[in-house]
């Protein structure tokens, strides 16, 4: 079962991932009312549901979504 934030956290990226394909991870703070580092254990959860992949890039954290079929709508996971 989630917890309310991890339901909060997916309802949140599902929103971003709407209109982006990459997300910087620092969006997330104000969102979530949290900074970066306390959200990575639900970001590492869902990396490893293959639902986002997590990289860093110049110092940047960024998120990015899975795309298993691009013809194909993904299946909910919120």
């Amino acid at each position: 079962m989630l917890s309310d934030q991890e339901r909060k956290l997916r309802v949140i990226l599902r929103n971003m991932f709407r209109y982006h394909d990459v997300v910087p991870a620092e969006l997330l703070e104000p969102k979530m009312g949290q900074s970066v580092d306390e959200l990575i254990p639900w970001l590492v959860s869902l990396e490893q549901e293959k639902k986002i992949c997590c990289k860093s890039r110049n110092g940047v954290k960024l998120i990015y979504k899975v795309k298993e079929n691009p013809h194909k709508e993904p299946e909910a996971w919120w």
